[in-house]
């Protein structure tokens, strides 16, 4: 049996540390959300995403990529895991 699923990989938007130039994982040792920059290149990204027939978005549990991830979502009409 041969599947077609196609897989997308999307980086979070820019986040703080992005901004300040500090590494941050996980366990986020500080709030590190979205900047007003990456909210609009998540917006972007989603935009680039419609029409692709993407089913699921999964997201880690770092805020900036659940942020990515609702923005993204909201747009597609997907909630994300």
């Amino acid at each position: 049996m041969k599947l077609n699923n196609k897989y997308y990989l999307l980086r979070h938007g820019e986040a703080v540390s992005n901004v300040k130039n500090v590494a941050s994982s996980w366990p986020e040792k500080f709030e590190n959300p979205l900047t007003e920059k990456g909210k609009e290149m998540a917006r972007q990204a989603a935009e680039n995403l419609m029409g692709k027939n993407i089913a699921i978005i999964y997201a880690s549990d770092l805020l900036r990529t659940k942020q990515t991830a609702k923005i993204v979502g909201e747009i597609l009409k997907i909630k994300p895991e």
